[in-house]
């Protein structure tokens, strides 16, 4: 079978399956993120490679926590989810909520968003 890195295509994929499998503000998931873009941060987590300006305990406590939480269906999942119309935005994408981006470290892997994702990027004097 596949490793995850090699099912998971593109950033959005990538942020997808983040979002499924770590937890929600979660500082090193977002650091390594931030650093590294969530491509390169889902091979981080299967992968054996050092991750710059991390601790060698930290990087293994934070494998063992996503790797325990990598979902066989994982896939399944996101096809479901894109038939129920759900859309997933992510902080390169033209409709993401740009103030979002000043949570650093703390921006959210993704949002996801049924129905008008334009409305998200309006002002509310609009």
């Amino acid at each position: 079978m596949a490793n995850l890195a090699e099912l998971v295509q593109g950033a959005l994929m990538a942020r997808i399956t983040l979002s499924m499998t770590a937890e929600p503000n979660g500082p090193i998931t977002g650091y390594v993120i931030a650093r590294h873009g969530g491509v390169k941060t889902v091979r981080l987590i299967e992968e054996d490679d050092e991750v710059p300006g991390l601790a060698r305990a930290d990087v293994l406590m934070w494998r063992d926590r996503r790797t325990a939480r990598v979902m066989s269906e994982l896939l399944d999942w996101m096809a479901h989810a894109e038939r129920r119309g759900f859309v997933a935005l992510i902080p390169t994408g033209k409709e993401w909520p740009a103030d979002l981006n000043s949570l650093s470290e703390r921006v959210p892997y993704l949002r996801r968003t049924c129905g008008a994702a334009s409305f998200l990027t309006t002002t509310l004097s609009d």
